[in-house]
């Protein structure tokens, strides 16, 4: 299959019966390799991947398929653990087997290590550090002036090392203290429209800017999963529930900025959009409202074009599943993307390409026909 391919739901159920077996009898050498268990108690795929990265290590959770009754203990958990929203994205499915004709809203997230929380245990690590260098220095000092048998004379230059570690971990103590004081990340999710504009105007008083609109149908409403960011928040801006029909990407390039996000929700057979825009920052290509196979044949050129995706969303629509994506012009070594799996397939990739050293970046869900189906990209 070429790099970067979309495949087909067809395409991977084949490959995940072939996979089946042997998913089976690798998962417990998967999982050493890669930090976190299938979690069957909650019924969904979870992998951590562990990369290296400027000596840094990055971590990330995929999770799909979760009841929204459970995703507050699950984001809690989550986010007590340093971890920060990347992308949420619900679809809605109605079981038979379940009492009432309401539908059940599923969310799939992807978390990954907050780099404030990062910050904060390498600064821990290198205040204790500091520390242990100074308890060594004033060892040596306190060597010397036991050895003399006059007057003291301290080593050339160790009351001043002494100092300068001293004075390092001062500033190391406060800028834990400002981390701690103010998380770099604040998310929330299930708010309706007055809620999220009156969030996004509270958050930026802070000196918050928002940098994800996750939003999703519930009830014949749109409830949004918006994050807001203290750091790498350039110039964002964002646009609420605006009719499909009223948006011009050219228009956002002529006034300078470029779409990073953006989100397309079908409720009560309406079409409505979110938007979040940065300051310009290289090229871009954007396409909302898509079905499978314009989805295809958008993917593959601008895949031609140079250009992968940044941003993918999936919602429920016409009965079918609906495509929007933003595609960025930026250098990468590895890329796939499929679309319409289901779950089975979605962990069998998964594992697959997991296993020749791509991480899963983005990952989007919706309902077709009853059935949860699944989209994503992954990249080395």
């Amino acid at each position: 299959m070429p790099l970067g391919e979309v495949s087909t739901m067809a395409q991977h159920l084949s490959a995940a019966r072939q996979l089946k077996a042997e998913i089976k009898a690798k998962r417990q050498g998967f999982e050493a390799s890669l930090g976190a268990p299938f979690n069957a108690a909650l019924g969904h795929f979870q992998h951590t991947k562990r990369l290296s990265a400027d000596g840094a290590r990055l971590h990330y959770h995929a999770l799909s398929g979760i009841p929204v009754e459970t995703y507050p203990a699950v984001a809690n958990s989550l986010v007590a653990q340093g971890y920060r929203l990347e992308s949420l994205n619900g679809y809605e499915l109605t079981h038979a087997r379940m009492a009432g004709p309401e539908p059940r809203l599923y969310l799939n997230v992807i978390y990954m290590m907050d780099p404030g929380v990062a910050r904060q245990s390498q600064l821990k690590d290198e205040i204790n550090g500091r520390r242990g260098e100074v308890e060594r220095l004033e060892a040596m000092l306190r060597a010397s002036r036991r050895g003399m048998g006059g007057p003291f004379h301290a080593p050339p230059g160790l009351e001043q090392a002494i100092q300068g570690q001293s004075v390092q971990i001062r500033i190391g103590e406060a800028e834990l203290a400002q981390l701690i004081s103010r998380p770099t990340t604040v998310t929330f999710q299930g708010l309706d429209g007055n809620a999220i504009a009156a969030k996004v105007t509270e958050m930026k008083s802070q000196d918050y800017l928002a940098t994800r609109i996750n939003a999703y149908g519930q009830n014949a409403s749109i409830r949004y999963a918006p994050r807001f960011d203290r750091e790498d928040s350039v110039d964002t801006q964002v646009a609420l529930g605006l009719p499909v029909t009223s948006v011009n990407y050219d228009s956002i390039r002529a006034s300078g900025r470029r779409l990073v996000r953006q989100g397309l929700v079908y409720v009560a057979g309406d079409r409505w959009v979110q938007l979040v825009t940065d300051r310009a920052g290289g090229k871009w290509r954007a396409d909302n409202d898509m079905n499978a196979p314009q989805y295809q044949q958008r993917f593959n050129t601008h895949l031609n074009e140079g250009f992968i995706l940044s941003d993918l969303n999936v919602t429920a629509g016409r009965g079918e599943p609906r495509f929007s994506a933003v595609w960025d012009q930026t250098p990468w070594s590895g890329f796939q993307a499929r679309h319409n799996m289901t779950e089975m397939e979605l962990q069998a990739e998964s594992v697959r390409l997991a296993l020749s050293g791509y991480h899963l970046y983005l990952l989007a869900g919706s309902a077709r026909n009853g059935i949860a189906n699944f989209s994503a990209a992954w990249q080395i």
